[in-house]
């Protein structure tokens, strides 16, 4: 059971939503047990949630990110107490907006945060239990950022292939100082993406105390282009990539086109300009994996008579 204490929603703002995994619940200021919740703020708005040590797990996920901090914020302030003690406690923050996170009290077990997706002001995070991990992807701190795990935590900086986000291929963006804390018998793992762009970019300092680093390499078979040598100039284009590719992203003449795989081992795509009569064309292709380490490599598709 996780509760809510005191008067924690200011009516609506952004459509907030709270949902429960399976043997969750929440118990709402007035005793009422939900296992799913709808928060439509008016202005900004704080929640403090304590959670019982039995194993819970919250996904809180918002409407969507502002482009500044000076806008509303779905969050002035978030507030996760996991409960101490033995628990397998998880709480995972998507397409959310939040001043301030905090999240503490992780107990001697297991417990994991994840934030996809969001913008983030301050976020401190002393989830000091057994084997704690912590996972960020393509999300944005303005403020410090402090993680403090217990013996063998693990943390995540991955990005998202899409390069729909702020940094390059959707990376994780660091605006002041990244603090990391491991223990020193047992540190924590910090894993990146490949290449280190696509993971993340830092303005302020990175601090790692008892941390050992791992760089995650791309395991794909390189991604191809399957050459029609045609007599059309059909702006369309195929290939075959690995199955475990997640998106790929092919560049023509400068010009970049993001492909969705979906687990197949080929792919098409229907480019924006024809292709050069008589010529053979070199374009090029990126494929990514869930954590966006990426693989690269070239390919040619080849016209040889203008027909109209």
């Amino acid at each position: 059971m996780t509760e809510f204490p005191g008067t924690i929603f200011s009516d609506n703002y952004g459509g907030i939503i709270l949902d429960a995994a399976p043997g969750t619940a929440f118990r709402l200021p007035n005793g009422t047990q939900v296992v799913h919740y709808s928060i439509d703020a008016t202005g900004p708005t704080s929640l403090s949630m304590n959670l019982n040590p039995f194993g819970n797990t919250v996904n809180i996920i918002g409407f969507g990110f502002k482009s500044t901090f000076e806008t509303d914020v779905g969050f002035t302030s978030l507030n996760v107490n996991f409960g101490g003690r033995t628990n397998h406690n998880g709480q995972s923050l998507k397409n959310l907006n939040a001043d301030v996170v905090n999240v503490t009290n992780g107990g001697t077990s297991k417990v994991g945060v994840t934030v996809d997706h969001c913008f983030i002001g301050t976020l401190n995070d002393t989830t000091t239990g057994v084997n704690s991990s912590f996972a960020t992807t393509a999300s944005d701190y303005a403020g410090p950022t402090t993680i403090t795990l217990g013996a063998g935590g693990v943390i995540g900086l991955y990005g998202s292939p899409e390069g729909l986000f702020f940094g390059p291929q959707g990376a994780d963006h660091f605006n002041s100082n990244l603090t990391i804390n491991g223990q020193s018998r047992n540190k924590t793992t910090l894993y990146e993406a490949t290449p280190l762009a696509t993971s993340f970019v830092i303005s302020g300092k990175i601090n790692l105390n008892n941390v050992n680093v791992k760089t995650l390499k791309a395991n794909l078979a390189l991604p191809n282009v399957t050459d029609p040598n045609s007599f059309s100039l059909t702006a369309t284009i195929s290939g075959t990539c690995d199955p475990g590719t997640v998106q790929l992203v092919v560049n023509d003449g400068g010009v970049s086109y993001i492909v969705t795989t979906n687990g197949l081992s080929t792919w098409s795509l229907q480019l924006g300009l024809p292709l050069p009569a008589n010529k053979a064309k070199v374009v090029n292709l990126t494929a990514f994996d869930k954590n966006s380490s990426s693989v690269s490599n070239t390919g040619t598709v080849t016209t040889r008579t203008l027909v109209s």
